[in-house]
């Protein structure tokens, strides 16, 4: 429920930033502004696709749609809003591009100064108080809610810098540069917006293609079985796959003569597997024996 409700703290504040950022961006014919407003617009149909996949995640009954589970949906959702934002930007950058060689445009540093320093602030306050709410639940979707805010406090405060540079150029009489800055706040912002999503985008195609995760993160998994292996006298496999919320381990002891274990020495094996990152991942945990 906590999940939800910060994903629906995003969406509402998303709106009210798509509203005013579209409206301000058409008044004031700043590019700069438009594209902000339009990135908040698309921020909020994504987040609402957030809030779908969560209310799905947390229902308690099983579905018969996804007999193996829904958390393979957290990954694919994040996939799939990377690669819309990546789209986007690529969008944004090209039109930066076709603006600045049709010789650009002016805008009034005023207005668009105004817009970034509210944007700005509104962007930060949204941002704290997701990554606040994000300490306890731990959650992959609201990360990535969090990181959209990042990226938006980041860019809405690259604007009013750029901006601000334009106050002071016009200031000092330098003004054939000045049709050329807003394009280019465009094309460094959406180069910069790009950089996120294409982070997001790598890291979860690994758990959408069940690959294996990265050496730091399964490091305490693979101390503890050569720990158990080294006390069982045996040599060990373990493979380790991790989807959204959730981890399948199998772990598999070689033994080189016939061995039995007892189901209370399995269930011990499983729970302490279990227990290393109990309480922010759901873990499964496969345990056989082999022999050489």
């Amino acid at each position: 429920m906590r999940e939800k409700r910060v994903i629906k703290v995003s969406v509402l504040s998303a709106v009210l930033f798509s509203f005013i950022g579209i409206g301000w961006g058409i008044l004031s014919g700043s590019s700069m502004i438009l594209f902000d407003g339009v990135y908040s617009f698309i921020s909020v149909i994504l987040s609402m696709a957030s809030l779908l996949v969560a209310n799905t995640i947390n229902e308690k009954e099983e579905s018969k749609r996804f007999p193996l589970g829904k958390a393979h949906l957290e990954p694919f959702l994040i996939v799939m809003k990377s690669l819309v934002l990546i789209t986007t930007c690529l969008y944004s950058i090209s039109m930066g591009v076709i603006d600045i060689m049709d010789g650009g445009h002016l805008v009034y540093a005023s207005d668009t100064i105004s817009y970034a320093t509210f944007s700005t602030l509104g962007c930060w306050v949204t941002l704290i108080y997701i990554r606040k709410r994000n300490v306890s639940l731990q959650s992959n979707i609201v990360k990535i809610e969090g990181d959209q805010w990042y990226g938006d406090t980041l860019l809405s405060l690259g604007v009013l810098v750029g901006f601000l540079l334009s106050e002071v150029l016009g200031y000092l009489g330098v003004t054939s540069i000045l049709k050329y800055i807003d394009s280019s706040l465009v094309i460094i912002a959406s180069t910069f917006f790009l950089l996120i999503p294409l982070k997001s985008l790598f890291y979860n195609m690994r758990e959408v293609l069940l690959l294996r995760p990265k050496k730091r993160f399964i490091e305490p998994f693979d101390r503890l079985a050569s720990t158990i292996a080294k006390e069982q006298g045996s040599e060990y496999k373990l493979k380790v796959v991790k989807q959204g919320r959730e981890l399948y381990i199998e772990y598999i002891l070689l033994f080189k003569d016939n061995r039995c274990f007892s189901i209370e020495e399995m269930a011990k094996i499983k729970q302490q597997f279990a227990s290393l990152f109990e309480g922010r991942y759901a873990i499964s945990v496969h345990l056989d024996l082999d022999f050489k």
